[in-house]
């Protein structure tokens, strides 16, 4: 076949193979065969999309909801190609846990997607506002530390959050504040459930979440500017560049976020959700050579919240009102070396440092002046410091049935301040792990696993896990089951931290045992399709249970400490159903049930009965494709939940936080091939706030028995406005 001509080019044309429209805006990557170009293009609302050079070349097209499209050009013409939409319900490329980058539904492991547009989509800031409507994580919300999740029933000291595959530091009350991880810089995020002790130690017994930041692949340039505002008080404003040379890469992103606090009623300067003014910072360089890359990156993170008090008796002319700053620095440097197809080396090196400095001032409200506090215990520094080194490699080419990964896990974290005992303490984690992958037949697949390690603190028990993935012939059906045991160390905090103010009165014990469990997962996937029809059901159910379980004790009226219980179980599943008319209308639905049982001594029987909680969630999307528009309504019942707790005495008390509804919508829309893109929306229209709360549900805040929970910050309207441009 002849070359193109100089004075040619080719016009494609991408089409629905079952429905013969056009595939608006799809993304077409171009390269020349002789690797001199390459473009990337996307097409118009009708498909169309033209390659300009006199080149022979190669090309790759995606759009959402469709398998990649690999074809290869060498002559001039106009060519119509029909791209086949995705049977199974594919939610990109996922790495966390993975031997290599790998398709969602072929994980062994179960890997929940959130990407980027539907976070956008959601108009979600942080990551707390992308999970909120998510099956099976619940958030739990603190006016003053900020948000928290559980994933099966399991709190957040048992879920290892991770940006980049590294651990996010700085646990308040053992739980890192999602309100903290912004989403302006988010590609995705990946949410694996089940203990990944075997991978990532210790605080991953219910799973794990690992926020994927952007890569700039293929573009020379890109920029971006993005504002969000809310009606309650949010105005959000980031910016962001990036360029691409070479086979190196550079990135520099930045965002402000401030929250100006709320309050129901609003009646005093002291708000229910405090004021905050937030700053971050990112930036990379990447060198990707053919066999050997390398990335350096950094993040910083700049928090500033005002809790500011009530006047004062008699004359009510000043008050005291505390400053909370909170810093976070990780620097990350990654590599990489390819020793051929399918085996390679990766080496991580981090450095974490996280400082929170309270301070507390007397405010005159007649000269506006305001001086430090006198009495020392109304100020306190606290700083944590981390280092991670890991090392894997991976050998998938032992032959066609059998591949495996080994690694070494480096973790090393410091704590000072003055409510740490002696000022200062030290905490390490050194372990070893392996897997292995076996596949008698390509229907059927194993991974067992086994991490050994040595901790500075206590005796790390020998953590194994099993892994099966069954998939028959067709696709249609995909099972998967796992046993895992599951370690957690105490944290620094736990055994050492004193922490005494007018809202909280903890203390740390330093004769705190480790926790460890023994976890079940099963899950069941069914897609079926007919024709633009695509009809997709999943269910899943599970089992923790957890010795030596730690847990805030009431040890007086108003003083809490940690203690060891002897049992803690979570027993559930969860069913989700979701239809699809391609490529326009999705609906899903969803139940989660969890249940909880508490024992502080189970040779005496001193327990509590299994207490249920049940939520609800459902969605429904239109893509009005001709106008580029998309519609989004969310809605979830978060059910009732139980609030159990011991004394230290070991008598059982019981609390609970109220049902309520939440029900979230947007609409977005696009112009200029997505250069320009505002989306508009409503959170929480049942105007939520403050719910019914009773027993323990204050935690280790002063105070008790029936009281309000804040659930939500009321009804509020969004803007988004994002203009981005692109060079290739």
């Amino acid at each position: 076949m002849p070359f193109l001509s100089i004075t040619s080019q080719t016009t494609l044309i991408l089409v629905d193979s079952k429905t013969s429209e056009p595939v608006s805006f799809a993304h077409v990557c171009f390269e020349s065969l002789d690797k001199s170009v390459i473009q990337n293009i996307i097409a118009d609302e009708k498909g169309l999309v033209t390659f300009p050079e006199n080149l022979p070349f190669q090309l790759a097209a995606t759009a959402i909801g469709y398998t990649t499209l690999i074809d290869t050009f060498k002559t001039a013409g106009k060519y119509t190609l029909y791209m086949e939409h995705s049977i199974i319900d594919m939610e990109g490329v996922v790495v966390t846990a993975q031997y290599s980058p790998q398709r969602a539904d072929q994980s062994i492991y179960n890997v929940g997607v959130i990407d980027n547009r539907l976070i956008r989509q959601k108009g979600a800031v942080n990551l707390s506002q992308a999970l909120n409507n998510e099956l099976g994580i619940q958030i739990k919300n603190d006016g003053a530390l900020g948000s928290s999740l559980k994933i099966q029933g399991l709190e957040g000291e048992h879920v290892k959050i991770l940006i980049d595959g590294v651990p996010v530091l700085g646990r308040m009350d053992g739980n890192i504040d999602l309100s903290q991880i912004n989403m302006y810089n988010v590609d995705h995020i990946e949410v694996v459930e089940g203990p990944m002790s075997v991978v990532y130690g210790s605080n991953a017994l219910a799973g794990a979440i690992n926020i994927i930041t952007k890569e700039n692949h293929r573009q020379k340039l890109a920029a971006w500017a993005n504002s969000h505002i809310e009606s309650v008080g949010v105005y959000n404003f980031d910016v962001g560049g990036s360029a691409g040379f070479g086979k190196s890469s550079v990135s520099l992103t930045g965002s402000r976020n401030f929250f100006s606090g709320f309050s129901d009623p609003d009646t005093s300067r002291s708000m229910q959700w405090k004021p905050k003014l937030q700053y971050n910072l990112d930036g990379y360089y990447k060198f990707t050579g053919q066999r050997f890359g390398f990335k350096v990156d950094l993040k910083y993170f700049d928090e500033t919240i005002q809790n500011k008090g009530n006047l004062q008796p008699p004359y009510k002319e000043f008050a005291f009102d505390t400053w909370f700053y909170t810093k976070r620095l990780s620097e990350r440097f990654q590599a990489d070396y390819r020793i051929s197809e399918g085996r390679g080396v990766d080496i991580v090196f981090a450095h974490s440092f996280y400082n929170r400095v309270k301070n507390t001032f007397i405010k005159d409200l007649t000269t506006l002046d305001q001086l430090l506090t006198p009495d020392p215990s109304a100020h306190d520094t606290t700083k944590f410091t981390s280092f991670l080194i890991r090392g894997t490699f991976t050998d998938e080419q032992i032959s066609e049935k059998l591949s495996y990964q080994a690694g070494t896990d480096i973790n090393l974290e410091t704590g000072e301040g003055k409510r740490i005992e002696n000022g200062s303490q030290f905490i390490g984690d050194y372990a070893a792990f392996a897997s292995l992958k076996y596949e008698p037949t390509p229907t059927i697949s194993f991974q067992p696993g086994l991490r050994y390690g040595y901790n500075t603190k206590y005796n790390s028990p020998l953590v194994p896990s099993l892994n099966i993935r069954y998939q028959p012939s067709g696709g249609t059906h995909i099972l998967r089951g796992s046993y895992a045991r599951g370690f957690r160390a105490p944290s620094l905090k736990e055994l050492y931290l004193y922490f005494v103010d007018i809202n909280h009165n903890l203390r740390g014990n330093p004769d705190l045992q480790a926790e460890y469990s023994h976890n079940l997962n099963l899950s069941w996937d069914h897609n079926l399709e007919k024709n633009t029809n695509r009809y997709t059901f999943k269910a899943g159910a599970f089992y923790n249970s957890i010795h030596n379980r730690i847990m805030l004790a009431r040890d007086s009226a108003t003083l809490y400490s940690y203690i060891n219980v002897d049992q803690y179980r979570t027993l559930g599943g969860k069913v989700n159903f979701k239809y699809t008319l391609h490529p326009r209308f999705t609906f899903q639905v969803g139940l989660f049930q969890v249940a909880y049982k508490i024992f502080a001594d189970e040779e005496s029987g001193t327990s509590s009965p299994f207490r249920f909680t049940t939520d609800i969630t459902s969605s429904t999307s239109y893509n009005w494709i001709s106008r580029n528009i998309r519609f989004l309504i969310s809605y979830k019942y978060n059910g009732k939940q139980p609030e159990l707790q011991f004394t230290t005495d070991g008598e059982l008390l019981e609390g609970y936080i109220s049902g309520y509804h939440n029900l979230d919508a947007s609409v977005g829309k696009s112009w200029m091939n997505d250069r320009l893109m505002v989306n508009i929306g409503a959170n929480n229209l049942f105007n939520y706030t403050n719910i019914l709360s009773s027993g323990s549900s204050s935690g280790a805040h002063s105070g008790g028995g029936t009281g309000s929970y804040p659930a939500a910050w009321g009804r509020s309207f969004f803007v988004s406005l994002r203009y981005n441009i692109q060079k290739y």
